[in-house]
Formats: structure tokens, C-alpha cells, sequence
């Protein structure tokens, strides 16, 4: 509204404009890993970042955190209705139930969009009964092994025997 000493004073002018910004999503907004055995790396799995915005999203960093990592096919910068995946992978490195994140930094402003991460490890545990023993030449010995899961471990066991003295045997 102009306001002055003319003819028809105030004066309206109707302005119209549209903005710009772009507009993240992440699909799945969670990431749940099944058991994986302590040391040994997940199949990963995807999420997908949309920008469903009208202005092109600038990807400043994408990082996953703790016992998690991930790859991706994201640019600098994803366009307007543009989509990139990325692979998210768990590889404990302790048994127990473990969370992390993937994280999604974006724009000038260093804005950060945040999928949870979680997945449980698994493990066992060897025990042997007697710890050890000294064994004379021609003298044989006998041990027990016990194997115990750890928080859910369901896999086979391979045992094989190893830094025996020369001449020696060994089965289990």
C-alpha cells in the first residue's frame, strides 16, 4: 500500500510470489538390523533421501555412526524431486543390543536430518575344562569345550585344532 498526496491515495498494488526451498524426506525413517554375529558385517540395507522441495538441496555430509556404515550414490546437490539411496551396514564390534544413526547434514545452515539405527549383536563364548595341561611325550589328553551363546546367537560352530607341537595330533 502506497500512501501519498495523489488522486486515489492510498494506492494497492497486490504482489504474488512463490518461495523456494527444498524439502527432505528419508524412507524407512528406521533402520532395525536382525542378529549379526560380533565382527562380521550385515547385508545392507537402503534408505532413500527425496527432495521433494522446489529448490535444488544442497548435501553438505552423510555419515553413520557407531558399530554402522554406509555408502551412497547421493551428489552435492539433489534437485528438486530428485532421489539418492543409501546403504547402511551394521558390523558390531561387541555383543548386546546396539543404536547409532545416519545422519544428514544438508544446506548452508548445516541442518541435519537423523535416521535411527539399531541392530542386535551376537557372539559366543569358549570355555574349556582344565584350562590347560602339561603333557609328556606319548601321554594324551582330554578336554571339554563348551560353547555359550551370547544375546541371541543361533550359528554353528567350527572347531579345528591348531599350534600343536610337531609330530603331535590333534582332533576334535
Amino acid at each position: 500500500t502506497l500512501v501519498d498526496n495523489a488522486p486515489g491515495s492510498p494506492h494497492v498494488i497486490a504482489l504474488s510470489g512463490t518461495g523456494l526451498a527444498p524439502a527432505v524426506s528419508m524412507s524407512p525413517a528406521f533402520l532395525v538390523f536382525d542378529h549379526q554375529v560380533v565382527e562380521t558385517t550385515s547385508t545392507p540395507q537402503t534408505v532413500f533421501l527425496t527432495n521433494s522441495g522446489n529448490a535444488p538441496l544442497n548435501i553438505l555430509g552423510i555419515e553413520a555412526t557407531r558399530d554402522f556404515a554406509q555408502t551412497n550414490n547421493c551428489p552435492g546437490s539433489l534437485a528438486p524431486g530428485g532421489q539418492c539411496a543409501i546403504s547402511v551396514s551394521f558390523a558390531p564390534t561387541a555383543a548386546g543390543s546396539q543404536t547409532g544413526a545416519l545422519v544428514v547434514t544438508h544446506n548452508p545452515t548445516g541442518e541435519s536430518f537423523t535416521v535411527p539405527l539399531s541392530g542386535m549383536a551376537t557372539d559366543f563364548a569358549l570355555s574349556a575344562s582344565p584350562d590347560s595341561a602339561t603333557i609328556s611325550a606319548g601321554e594324551t589328553a582330554t578336554y571339554s569345550i563348551i560353547v555359550s551363546p551370547i544375546a541371541g546367537f543361533t550359528g554353528a560352530v567350527s572347531l579345528a585344532c591348531g599350534g600343536a607341537p610337531n609330530v603331535a595330533n590333534c582332533s576334535v
